[in-house]
């Protein structure tokens, strides 16, 4: 179930919390059904301001997944994610 529910967001942006604390911001590309890893587009690290075109991300890594309609609302709601545990 979890995996349709993340396939009908694909191509729309995200926020993604790592087991490491790092947080990510990106339009969701891909999710490899078998690993469950994650690939982000135009995504940005919001931790260091690090932005890449296409990232992948492991899915033993992802702690938290967030769906926003737009970047401006990501990138508002990464500060929360961020510094706070939801």
């Amino acid at each position: 179930m979890m995996l349709k529910t993340i396939i009908c967001i694909k191509s729309e942006f995200c926020i993604l919390r790592l087991r490491n604390g790092e947080v990510w911001i990106g339009r969701l590309a891909t999710i490899d059904p078998d690993h469950m890893n994650v690939v982000l587009l135009e995504a940005q690290n919001v931790n260091v301001g690090l932005k890449v075109n296409k990232v992948l991300i492991r899915d033993d890594q992802v702690e938290l997944i967030l769906h926003l309609p737009n970047r401006e609302q990501a990138i508002k709601a990464s500060r929360k994610v961020l510094f706070e545990k939801l």
